[in-house]
């Protein structure tokens, strides 16, 4: 489930209507109202963190002819702001307003208004946020972003062109590349992945939605894949509804997956959500409309027990504390202490204060009894939400390792060493980039291929988009040295174009010798949903 943004053209009304009062009816459509997270101004045209339109527009207008009348605003408005920007006192005041929630959010590659809007958005969101050199002052760093955009023919440098890399970088070589869902009269999104190494199989799980709009996901589906360890490929079977995994008058969101080695029960931990509330709704009014809910399954995924819905034993009364929540998305964990602990990552929207937004804090759910009992345990720092996990070291030095989405445009990351119930100050980790507002991401630790003294017992994988602007260019990141969070390699690219929420497998040994992986991850604009096959040493070969 995504954090709910909205995202305006309030700043400009003002200033376009007194000087233009004739315009004022064509922009009343864009009028204000204060229900940002951010505590900006926003418009009647939320948005989802995706960048996905609300179903329904100012005065119950249809979304699509407002999608298409608000682009058109957009269009509209952008001379004149530009003209305003060239006048001081015009300049000041747009200084003081909180356009940056506005300019900074995902656009498409090619600019919906006139060239160069994209890039020197970004170049003032920025500047408005301190971002770029704060001493020179926003109108100077939107001279050299205009400059930017007219040298860059109005589109965003990515983050190769800005680490430096003039040539664009080729996507690393695959075993395996398969479309696994795909949209059409439904649509897919949240991607989760589990491997089940003894039977090698695969379980790759999707929200059906009707379309894009969060408010509009219905079910969770599944594909089984088969494995060929002769081949090297996996072989998909046909796609099925798990039709356990709903509570009736909800709405079914997160799915994460999790197999217990020692039961060999197989458990899909999902939120259900009542019937068309919003994140964003929940969090203005601090009603906390969510519930936990748990399936099993003992023929790996062929059949489904009944839903159970964990929310009282698990969460208790902090549920009433909590504006909404939601868990994972992606795979869980089982951890390598005496009881063979479960571990569910999940983050929570507290109310802390009666006069302040509920703050994001990111947690794990909890089970030492093989899932028979639950409990959550202590909070991740403040601003941490969609969360992995994975264990690194071992014996004495075993940890939980515990990877965020952060507003702070980079990811977050803790550790515990009691398991997942207490983690330690959150770190900023600024070679995992986020786009404006962040994306998921995925993280798995794999025995390291490396033996001898000084070496770690494990290593950590992470997939994310690499690009700082937008989400788009799938990276793989490498951390032999977990949890140092200047160990992470710069990125391997492996796959080009528009991608969002992802997750990560191992898969054990691969054909090369070197260790193996799945990641599922949605492509093209969220129109598709891609299984990826491939092997440490496709990814980056200078480690072997």
């Amino acid at each position: 489930m995504e954090t709910t943004l909205t995202v305006t053209f309030a700043p400009f009304v003002p200033f376009v209507t007194k000087y233009f009062p004739f315009f004022g009816p064509i922009l009343q459509g864009a009028a204000p109202r204060q229900d940002s997270l951010h505590g900006a101004s926003v418009s009647s045209r939320p948005l989802s963190a995706s960048g996905e339109a609300h179903a329904v527009g100012p005065a119950g207008e249809p979304q699509a002819a407002w999608g298409a009348r608000a682009c058109g605003i957009e269009a509209f408005l952008f001379p004149f702001f530009l003209f305003f920007l060239k006048q001081l006192p015009w300049a000041q005041e747009l200084k003081k307003a909180p356009i940056c929630h506005f300019l900074a959010v995902r656009r498409p590659r090619v600019p919906l208004g006139l060239p160069g809007f994209t890039a020197a958005g970004h170049w003032l969101g920025e500047a408005l946020e301190g971002h770029h050199e704060p001493a020179i002052g926003g109108l100077a760093n939107l001279q050299r972003g205009l400059k930017a955009a007219q040298a860059t023919g109005g589109t965003r440098r990515t983050r190769k062109q800005e680490a430096g890399w003039n040539d664009p970088m080729a996507p690393v070589p695959v075993l395996q590349k398969e479309r696994v869902f795909q949209s059409g009269f439904q649509t897919y999104r949240i991607p989760a992945l589990l491997y089940l190494p003894q039977q090698k199989i695969l379980l790759a799980f999707a929200e059906e939605r009707v379309d894009l709009v969060d408010e509009h996901a219905e079910l969770i589906v599944l594909r089984r894949g088969v494995y060929d360890v002769n081949t090297h490929r996996v072989q998909w079977q046909a796609q099925e509804v798990v039709t356990q995994a709903r509570l009736e008058g909800h709405r079914s969101m997160n799915p994460c997956p999790l197999y217990d080695e020692q039961t060999e029960t197989l458990s899909l931990f999902f939120i259900v959500v009542l019937g068309q509330v919003s994140e964003h709704h929940q969090l203005q009014t601090r009603v906390n409309v969510t519930r936990l809910c748990q399936v099993t399954s003992s023929d790996h995924g062929r059949t489904w027990s009944p839903a159970r819905d964990l929310t009282d034993s698990a969460i208790g009364p902090a549920h009433k504390q909590w504006a909404t929540f939601a868990v994972g998305p992606g795979h869980c964990l089982q951890l390598h202490d005496k009881p063979r602990s479960l571990v569910v990552p999940a983050y929570a929207y507290r109310n802390l204060h009666p006069h302040q937004r509920p703050s994001p804090f990111a947690f794990c759910f909890l089970s030492h009894d093989h899932g028979d009992t639950w409990h959550s345990g202590n909070f991740v720092g403040q601003d941490s939400l969609e969360c992995q996990v994975a264990e690194v070291g071992a014996g004495a030095q075993r940890a939980v390792y515990l990877n965020a989405r952060s507003f702070h445009r980079a990811r977050v990351q803790a550790q515990s060493t009691n398991d997942g119930l207490d983690f330690n100050e959150t770190q900023l980790v600024k070679k995992l980039v986020e786009p404006p507002y962040g994306c998921h991401g995925s993280v798995v630790s794999f025995p390291s291929p490396r033996a001898g003294p000084g070496a770690s017992e494990r290593w950590l994988l992470y997939t994310h988009p690499s690009d700082l602007h937008e989400r788009a260019d799938l990276g793989v990141y490498l951390n032999a040295q977990p949890p140092d969070p200047a160990a992470w390699s710069a990125p391997a690219l492996l796959a080009e174009g528009g991608c969002a929420y992802s997750d990560l497998q191992s898969m054990g040994p691969g054909p090369d010798g070197s260790p193996l992986f799945g990641c599922l991850y949605e492509s093209d604009n969220y129109k598709e949903i891609i299984f990826v096959l491939f092997t440490l040493k496709q990814a980056f070969p200078g480690e072997f």
